[in-house]
């Protein structure tokens, strides 16, 4: 299991309460069989990824022929280290991503032969001992991804190490980051969400070797130094998410540079410079929330690799051109939030045939999507984002999108009805349907005993459903409360319509909104009372967490509310982030106030 971030303190507890049980379970059922015993004292013992499971031997480390053990990726193995003996001969001590967990003990620098130490995605807390800086001979340090705490060991003096991870703990916030440039072998350097608020000192372009730096989610500062340029065998590199200020320094000469994520940072304003046009294997680029402006020169469609390319929340402008077509590998795109404007025919984006992601909304463009109509089928897309790109009909191409997750039309100018086929699109996989702040009235059907306008059947088709937002629109019809039988339907958003009569409960038992954690119905004409029944039967608004949180549940959604939004849904959301549009985990906080006018 990853942990990312966040709060560890019921972890932490859950943690303890578990070695203490296992402890005893040791004492009871822990002795090695003779078969295993003989297998153990081989000088190498792999069973990694095997299907392991109970608690293991704690014998095991004290026996004295065995070099190399390799329990990796056995979820269902529990244990915990004791003290480790002087005479141990351990080489590679590989427990991760198992359910080992405890502290490590300070007499672990009695394997003064170990190369390999891997406990990452583990449950190891507490603090990690100092005498772990005592392991000259380790290549491969890797504890990511546990519940470690208090102050990091000082890790200079580990010269040999090629692999350094402490991604995903919480340790101590630290303003001293010097040693990251004394590691002169090193290959591969993970310390993202590590609470370091220091520079990157110049000297980490004396190492040279290195291939891969992920420094994603602390709080460094200062300027990127310009010694990055020295480490041309690089092929990742990941500083995103922290508080780097000044000038970027080049980057041209890294040209294996295949990963490069620069995103939410407090850089200088800027433009795209032309150098990032000669890094042609980059795959992977993330610039959103960098103070770019300007134009996106043509030198930037050179980096025909990319497969994901995020620009979003800066304030770039111009139009976009057929230049893009250059990047034939794209997959994700996103340009949300800019000062793009010009009309877009839609048909560029159809012509990228790997394109999943496409994230157009809080632009200044509009969209043409009239006559859209083609012979060749289009990209089968995952999330479209198209808020605010002046919308006037449905794309014609959504017919054929039947792997859509995630769909938002938002703040267009659709006006008319709702065609029956949009209720046929992605039905078994579309979870977020947005289309608020349009000029709707309706939905189109073609039953003869149903009304036109009213909500069609075949709404019922879409069983992913998690959230639906039809507010801010001109719908005219009773309480649709057939919609209670979409079993993940989370958050119904219809205010501000034309919605009239009694909210009414259905008698069938598969109309009660099983998942319902938010509901808005104010500025309608809704009349009566509402129904007690219904506070009964939505039990999902009565669940309270362990940690005491009230009702609070986790909702991937992919939306940049604005704060019109923000002010409609009060509490409801967490305030927006104006950094990035992209697939965020938000907390909603359930409430019931204000249901209705």
């Amino acid at each position: 299991m990853v942990f990312s971030g966040g709060n560890y303190v019921e972890g932490e507890k859950r943690v303890k309460e578990d070695v203490e049980d296992g402890r005893s379970a040791h004492k009871k059922e822990m002795k090695p069989t003779k078969a295993a015993k003989s297998w153990l004292q081989k000088p190498c013992s792999k069973f990694k990824d095997c299907g392991l499971t109970g608690y293991f031997p704690l014998g095991v480390f004290d026996l004295p022929t065995l070099q190399h053990l390799d329990v990796q990726g056995n979820r269902a193995l529990s244990g915990y280290f004791t003290e480790f003996n002087g005479s141990s001969r351990l080489k590679d001590l590989i427990v991760a991503e198992t359910n080992f967990q405890g502290e490590v003990p300070a007499s672990i620098e009695n394997l003064i032969q170990l190369n390999r130490l891997n406990l990452s995605s583990c449950f190891f807390n507490g603090p990690l001992p100092m005498s772990v800086s005592n392991l000259k001979q380790l290549a491969v340090l890797d504890l990511g991804s546990n519940y470690f705490s208090g102050p990091r060991p000082p890790l200079g003096s580990l010269t040999k190490l090629t692999h350094l991870n402490l991604q995903f703990n919480s340790f101590d916030r630290s303003n001293l980051c010097d040693w990251l440039g004394t590691f002169p072998n090193l290959l591969y350097l993970d310390l993202r969400y590590n609470g370091l608020n220091c520079e990157i000192p110049s000297s980490i372009g004396n190492q040279t070797q290195l291939r891969e730096i992920y420094l994603t989610g602390n709080d460094m500062v200062g300027q990127i130094p310009t010694s990055v340029m020295n480490l041309m065998h690089l092929t990742v590199l990941e500083l995103g998410d922290n508080k780097f200020t000044g000038h970027l320094p080049s980057l041209e000469s890294l040209l294996n540079l295949t990963y490069l994520s620069l995103s939410s940072n407090n850089f200088n304003r800027w433009k795209l410079p032309d150098w990032l046009g000669k890094l042609n294997k980059i795959t992977h680029l993330e610039l959103a929330a960098v103070n770019l402006y300007g134009e996106i020169p043509s030198s930037f469609f050179k980096m025909t690799q990319v497969g994901t390319l995020d620009l979003s929340s800066n304030q770039l402008e111009g139009q976009i051109t057929s230049s893009l077509l250059n990047l034939r590998n794209l997959e994700f795109i996103n340009l949300y939030g800019n000062n793009i404007s010009g009309t877009v025919d839609v048909h560029l984006f159809l012509s990228l045939k790997k394109l999943k992601h496409l994230y157009l909304g809080g632009n200044r463009i509009t969209l043409s999507a009239i006559n859209n109509h083609t012979n060749n089928p289009p990209p089968n897309f995952i999330v479209l984002s198209l808020e605010s790109c002046n919308l006037r009909v449905f794309p014609e191409f959504l017919r054929f999108q039947h792997q859509l997750l995630e769909l938002h039309l938002d703040n267009n100018k659709i006006d008319g009805l709702v065609p029956e086929w949009m209720w046929n699109i992605s039905k078994k996989t579309l979870s977020v349907l947005s289309l608020t702040q349009n000029r709707l009235k309706g939905f189109e059907q073609h039953s003869p005993v149903a009304p036109w306008g009213r909500l069609p059947s075949s709404f019922e088709n879409c069983t992913s459903l998690e959230i639906l937002d039809l507010g801010n629109n001109h719908m005219e019809d009773m309480f649709p409360f057939t919609l209670g039988a979409l079993a993940q339907l989370q958050v119904l958003i219809l205010k501000s319509n034309k919605f009239y009569g009694a909210v009414r409960f259905s008698s069938k038992s598969n109309y009660n909104f099983p998942k319902l954690r938010i509901i808005d119905l104010s500025y309608n004409s809704f009349s009566g009372d509402l129904p007690q029944q219904y506070f009964q039967e939505w039990l999902a608004m009565k669940e309270i967490q362990t940690t005491g949180e009230y009702m609070q549940r986790e909702i991937s959604i992919t939306q940049e509310y604005n704060n019109e939004r923000a002010s409609d849904w009060g509490d409801f959301w967490e305030p927006p982030n104006d950094k990035i549009l992209q697939v965020v985990s938000r907390k909603i906080l359930v409430s019931l106030g204000g249901l209705m006018n």
